[in-house]
């Protein structure tokens, strides 16, 4: 990753307690935030009131969301300024052997939000996302790991929509032989991973993955490639990933320096 390609954000948030403190609540959230990718730069704004409410594996958010975004196309220096005021419905199921490093286990999302021009947005549009992440073991000491996104955004053209909406991909947690939010953007999104992980010491783990994805705008889908191969540490915190990918496709076959931590499922 460059030095240009940073993202800031400033966030808050209010938590109500529901009826069931314990597994619902409601939250009123803002976040003022700042990136820069390589095909835009963005400020933007936004506020968030949701219910969130849980049950067993399983928790439900539903939210209205209303986003201010002022942006630069790098490509044309062309700036435009949008407001989109969008419900959003999200669903996700986690379940696992163990909160942190699991040996079995699977996850899922799904979200659909939307928008239009007759509630003063800027944009009409109607978009869904699924992620799912699965985990299995095949020996005490191997584990195999799997994941997939595919989204799409209902839109005449991508650029009516605020980049925060839009769709990238590339960077650690996605096609990682791609910098940051590198490859895009799109109203289609496709990406998947396979990894193999094999403990050579105690809570030491050797890494060798492959990655596909894109964000394009029209089918046939041109996908991009990349393999790697890591070190991961168990710690209280979650796995700790040090990797490097390299491109398999694209002008350059460039080889990255890929770190990541945070939980698995």
């Amino acid at each position: 990753m460059t030095a240009l390609q940073v993202e800031n954000n400033f966030q808050t948030e209010y938590i109500i307690p529901g009826r069931d403190p314990v597994n619902d609540r409601y939250t009123l959230g803002g976040t003022v935030y700042t990136y820069d990718i390589p095909s835009v730069k963005s400020r933007a704004a936004q506020f968030i009131a949701a219910d969130v409410r849980t049950r067993d594996i399983w928790q439900q958010t539903l939210s209205i969301n209303s986003l201010y975004e002022r942006s630069i196309q790098k490509a044309d220096q062309t700036e435009r300024n949008q407001f989109v005021l969008y419900p959003k419905a999200n669903w996700q199921v986690i379940k696992g052997d163990h909160l942190l490093f699991p040996r079995k286990g699977f996850g899922g999302i799904f979200t659909v939000l939307g928008s239009s021009k007759a509630i003063s947005s800027s944009s009409d549009f109607i978009q869904w996302v699924v992620e799912g992440k699965y985990i299995t073991s095949i020996s005490k000491t191997t584990r195999l790991l799997f994941r997939g996104t595919g989204g799409y955004t209902f839109i005449k053209d991508i650029n009516q929509l605020p980049p925060t909406l839009q769709f990238f991909t590339g960077g650690a947690q996605s096609v990682r032989g791609y910098s940051y939010q590198s490859l895009g953007p799109g109203r289609i999104l496709v990406i998947g991973s396979g990894e193999i992980q094999q403990e050579i010491i105690p809570k030491w783990h050797l890494a060798l993955f492959y990655d596909t994805g894109n964000a394009f705008n029209s089918r046939p889908a041109q996908l991009h490639h990349s393999w790697g191969v890591g070190i991961v540490r168990e710690t209280p915190v979650g796995p700790l990933r040090a990797s490097i990918a390299q491109q398999l496709t694209g002008d350059r076959h460039s080889i990255r320096f890929v770190f990541s931590m945070g939980p698995d499922l």
